[in-house]
């Protein structure tokens, strides 16, 4: 290959390269911007109160409530922390735990779809498909 073609060879390379990025970029960014607000197991209030509720926030904090345990049936334990995107991954960094003896590790969650109003993904960590729908 002449010099000529290498050069246009590696410009076509970085020129492609940059898409690719840019792509991946702009879909985190997409999916960070409709993650961003409160979201719930069940839009009956009754049941919302035994699920998962969670608030995303735009600095990046998340704040959230669930009912974790069995023998914990009414008590929601509350937590909060960081959250990020990474490709379709959203990974929350826990920090806070409101409920003394329990404690929340890192959590990953792999998006499935993210629309205005339902939310799914899958938890890495218990492979458990959940649903959640936008509150606010």
């Amino acid at each position: 290959m002449s010099t000529m073609g290498r050069h246009f060879a590696a410009a076509v390379f970085s020129f492609t390269l940059c898409i690719l990025v840019a792509g991946c970029a702009s879909s985190e960014s997409r999916l960070r911007d409709s993650l961003v607000g409160k979201w719930t197991q069940s839009t009956d209030p009754a049941l919302a109160k035994r699920g998962l509720t969670v608030e995303f926030l735009p600095s990046g904090e998340f704040q959230a409530q669930s009912v974790f345990k069995p023998d914990f049936p009414t008590t929601p334990i509350t937590f909060g922390g960081n959250w990020r995107v990474e490709g379709q991954t959203v990974i929350l960094t826990t920090s806070t735990v409101g409920q003394p003896g329990i404690s929340v590790n890192e959590m990953r969650w792999h998006v499935k779809s993210a629309g205005k109003e339902k939310l799914e993904y899958v938890v890495e960590e218990t492979n458990k498909a959940v649903t959640l729908f936008r509150v606010e």
